[in-house]
């Protein structure tokens, strides 16, 4: 009878450090799809934007874009 307690927790012990795994791999994607979007984008400014100015604004904006990107998934990650 006291067996059927142990069988419902003993899953849920050996669960816990795939959660951690998971976080992991969330992380890594995460940090993988940035840093693509941000090099990507700042490529394609570089090659067609000529204007100096404009191309000064954009890559700036970009990178304030980029911290607020870290912050939310910081946020959903905590």
């Amino acid at each position: 009878m006291y067996y059927h307690w142990w069988l419902l927790r003993i899953p849920v012990i050996l669960f816990l450090p795939s959660i951690l795994y998971g976080l992991e791999i969330i992380f890594l994607i995460f940090t993988f799809i940035f840093l693509h979007l941000n090099l990507g984008l700042k490529s394609i400014l570089n090659d067609y934007l000529h204007n100096k100015k404009t191309k000064v604004f954009l890559l700036s904006l970009i990178r304030t874009c980029s911290f607020e990107f870290i912050r939310c998934v910081l946020e959903f990650l905590i």
